[in-house]
């Protein structure tokens, strides 16, 4: 590997797609780089910023492509492959099982990316750091009590100074073939007094796996957007399991969701309740986002996910739609 070589460098779990700036050697103790206003290749000593600990091991200064360059840092020559077909796999596949760890690793490496977002989601009092790749600055989401709407208009909110700031739109459009589903679930569980099998015979984190696995196959070649797409996905979960009881059952469920969180204490909610309970988050989350201070961009992004969602999943219906509604115990509505 040299001067100018297209690499693939491991931070944290993963591997990025870097490029090779400098050369360290610690048998002559020179660093070679190029000198642009030379245009040509040079060897000089090491300037202060180099880690005087690893100077008598190989280094690389690399850029990791997209990101700015504060960056950019000397890593040991074993965190760097060299861009094989065999290596370019095995980046893949990493990305792949991040995705399916279904957390989000807060200690994953130091960086966020390009002006990461970091989301904060309170529900039930609660509260959980999850990362995104696309907004601009630190958010908290506050959680309305309630909500049925899949698109949000601008509301009136006032900045520091008490006047009033228009709220970003974000509209998503929604399949009628999807609405109906929604619908027929709403009348199932209010008018019928029917309750979804419980645990689901395809939960919620499947369907998210298996978009995950979608995602990283028609992405691979885009990398700022399979990263941005993975993080939604982990944090749909986390916001999944935090937010059921409080945003995304109907009265009647209530009971149920008691009786379940007794009986799986040490399961997750994404992994008992199914498919159609996911379409409820979906169905309100343009809501949700639109409470906070995400930017223009983020709003964007979190947009096209959605609507991205929306299509795979109508398309793959008959494979997650499989659970049954069953007759609600006559004494449920009283206990409620």
């Amino acid at each position: 590997m040299d001067l100018g070589d297209l690499v693939l460098v491991y931070q944290g779990p993963l591997l990025y797609d870097s490029k090779i700036i400098k050369i360290y050697y610690p048998t002559t103790g020179k660093v070679k780089y190029r000198n642009e206003k030379l245009r040509e290749t040079v060897e000089g000593e090491p300037d202060s910023k180099f880690p005087q600990a690893y100077k008598t091991s190989k280094l690389y200064f690399i850029h990791y492509q997209g990101w700015n360059n504060k960056w950019n840092e000397w890593v040991l020559e074993d965190r760097v492959l060299e861009r094989t077909t065999e290596n370019l796999l095995l980046q893949k596949n990493l990305k792949l099982t991040r995705a399916q760890r279904g957390s989000v690793d807060q200690n994953d490496g130091k960086k966020t990316s390009k002006g990461g977002l970091h989301l904060h989601l309170h529900s039930n009092g609660k509260s959980a750091k999850m990362n995104g790749k696309a907004g601009g600055r630190s958010t908290a989401l506050r959680l309305p009590t309630s909500s049925s709407s899949s698109s949000s208009s601008s509301t009136s909110r006032k900045d520091g100074h008490g006047h009033p700031v228009k709220r970003h739109e974000l509209t998503v459009i929604v399949p009628n073939e999807i609405k109906l589903i929604l619908v027929k679930d709403w009348q199932n569980i209010t008018r019928e007094e029917k309750l979804v099998s419980l645990p689901s015979k395809c939960s919620a984190s499947k369907v998210l796996k298996d978009f995950s696995k979608k995602v990283c196959r028609e992405e691979v070649d885009d990398d700022v957007k399979l990263d941005n797409y993975l993080e939604i996905i982990e944090s749909v979960k986390i916001y999944f399991n935090q937010s059921l009881g409080s945003l995304l059952l109907y009265r009647y469920e209530r009971e149920q969701y008691k009786e379940t969180m007794k009986k799986y204490d040490r399961l997750e909610f994404a992994d008992l309740y199914g498919a159609v309970f996911l379409l409820r988050l979906f169905s309100i989350l343009p809501n949700i986002m639109i409470q906070s201070n995400m930017d223009l961009q983020s709003l964007q992004l979190v947009k096209q996910f959605i609507e991205e969602f929306y299509t795979w999943f109508y398309d793959n219906r008959k494979t997650y739609l499989i659970d049954e509604y069953e007759n609600c115990m006559p004494l449920i509505p009283f206990l409620q």
